[in-house]
């Protein structure tokens, strides 16, 4: 008897072979590099009678060193292999027929054959021709339609509105107990943006103070430097960098459902034009750069441990450790590296209203916080090193090579009630 080691490959079907092209035209048109590589990669080790290891494609599709599979935390392959496994059942949904599939804890692509099997059918069909029989009397006609649609429900497969993905997160800490009987303010972090002239005639730059974020705050630092009265003026600018735009959009999608299963509402604002009623809802959440807390700054700092220290640093007060990114090494028989720090906080507000934030640094930790506060597996694995912490913050140093995410690892946390 061979082992499965031994076990010879199995060439891919001219169905699957179809399915694989036909998902690979959609997903390049989305333009995410990396996961056109990581499904690239599947497609081509479709075939192979063992799925790859987690390391094999650390190697394979990110080019980083043999430790990436066993960094503390989420690793970068299985949050893009989350990824790209919603990203195909966004792809099929509504669709009948075969489907590609990454089954749960492997590393490879199956086609899935339709879900209603001859069998079911077969099921159905039988339950017909019984009504059938009986259907001389109108009345018992009448009463069997519900009975059909009930046994169909049955018989056939269910599509449930709340994947197990989502249940889980929904039961996540970090989300527990939030409230609907409201939408959720969804506020993107943005900048207010100064113009500076030096002769009242031609601007001569933008500047973008964190200090300054709305006329009133313009109208204070006026009054406090009268020297920049001539020189700072409002032209109602605003400024929010592409990758808030992005986290802010997947947030949205995907948010957990209420405790009765609907899909939570949310209302998207910028933070700069936010006004005090979007502000003051039982539930908002944060998504956008530590340097653009603004309006939230407030909030913040009342309840965080962790401050920002200049535009490339966080300072950990209870420990006093300040935590700076770490410089990539650069060679250039390697790739490119970029280090940043991620932060997301579960809180509650003075009056006891719930405050989330999820934000970084940069445009890369806040993207990433964003995949980590919207995979449940992520956070039930930070939750349990931290049990009985219902409110929490916790920091993160994220790299990556070429622009592609590679690594998260938790760096310090707190409670927070």
């Amino acid at each position: 008897m061979d082992s499965p080691d031994e076990a010879k490959d199995t060439p891919v079907s001219a169905d699957m072979a179809r399915e694989i092209a036909r998902f690979r035209a959609s997903l390049s048109a989305s333009r995410s590099a990396a996961q056109l590589k990581l499904f690239d990669f599947l497609a081509e080790r479709s075939a192979d009678a063992r799925s790859p290891k987690e390391i094999e494609i650390a190697l394979a599709v990110f080019g980083n060193d043999a430790g990436l599979a066993d960094s503390a935390g989420d690793s970068g392959v299985r949050v893009y292999v989350h990824r790209l496994r919603k990203r195909i059942d966004e792809f099929y949904a509504g669709q009948d027929g075969p489907r590609l599939v990454i089954p749960k804890g492997e590393y490879r692509l199956v086609l899935q054959a339709p879900e209603v099997t001859a069998a079911t059918a077969s099921r159905l069909h039988l339950l017909m021709q019984s009504v059938q029989r009986r259907a001389h009397r109108h009345l018992l006609v009448l009463a069997a339609i519900p009975c059909i649609a009930i046994a169909a429900a049955v018989l056939l497969p269910a599509s449930d509105r709340i994947d197990s993905d989502t249940r889980t997160l929904g039961a996540s800490r970090f989300w527990s107990n939030l409230d609907d009987g409201a939408p959720v303010t969804l506020a993107a972090g943005d900048s207010y943006l100064l113009a500076e002239t030096r002769d009242q005639r031609v601007v001569s730059r933008l500047i973008r103070d964190p200090a300054i974020q709305s006329r009133e705050q313009l109208g204070q630092h006026l009054k406090s430097h009268p020297d920049a009265f001539y020189r700072l003026y409002d032209l109602d600018l605003h400024f929010a960098p592409v990758g808030t735009a992005e986290a802010a959009w997947e947030l949205q999608a995907a948010l957990p459902p209420t405790r009765s299963g609907k899909v939570r509402k949310s209302l998207v604002v910028p933070l700069s034009g936010a006004d005090e009623q979007a502000l003051r809802a039982p539930t908002v959440v944060y998504v956008g750069r530590l340097a653009d807390l603004g309006q939230l700054s407030s909030t913040f700092v009342a309840t965080s441990r962790f401050r920002t220290d200049g535009d490339a640093a966080v300072r950990d007060l209870a420990s006093g450790r300040l935590h700076v990114p770490p410089m990539p090494d650069r060679q250039d028989a390697t790739p490119s590296g970029q280090s940043d720090l991620g932060l997301v906080a579960s809180m509650r507000s003075a009056d006891g209203r719930r405050i989330i934030f999820v934000t970084g640094l940069g445009d890369l930790a806040t993207q990433d916080m964003v995949r980590l506060v919207t995979d449940g597996a992520a956070l039930r694995e930070i939750e349990q090193r931290q049990p009985g912490r219902k409110l929490y913050e916790a920091l993160f140093e994220v790299r990556s090579i070429d622009g592609i995410q590679t690594d998260r690892r938790l760096v310090a946390s707190h409670p927070l009630g």
